[in-house]
C-alpha cells in the first residue's frame, strides 16, 4: 500500500482530509482563520493578547451554551 503525503507539508501520513491535508496543516490553517475573523471583529491594531482573550471568551461561551441546552433537556425530563 502506497503513502500517501500531505498537499501542503509533504509528510508522508496515513490519513489525509479530503483536500488531502494532514490534520496538523488541517488545526493551523483553522486557528489561522479563527485569528483573522477576531482580529478583524477586534480591529487591526489588536494585540496577541486580546487575541488569545477573545478566543477563550468565545470557547467558554461555547461550553456555557453546551451546558445549558443539557440542563434545560435534563429539567425538562424531570419535570
Amino acid at each position: 500500500m502506497a503513502m500517501r503525503s500531505c498537499a501542503s507539508c509533504h509528510r508522508p501520513c496515513r490519513r489525509l482530509t479530503r483536500a488531502g491535508i494532514c490534520r496538523g496543516c488541517q488545526s493551523d490553517s483553522d486557528l489561522a482563520a479563527r485569528v483573522r475573523a477576531i482580529l478583524a471583529e477586534l480591529g487591526p491594531g489588536a494585540t496577541p493578547e486580546q487575541i488569545a482573550e477573545r478566543m477563550k471568551q468565545i470557547s467558554e461561551d461555547r461550553v456555557r451554551r453546551r451546558l445549558t441546552s443539557r440542563v434545560r433537556r435534563v429539567m425538562e425530563a424531570v419535570a
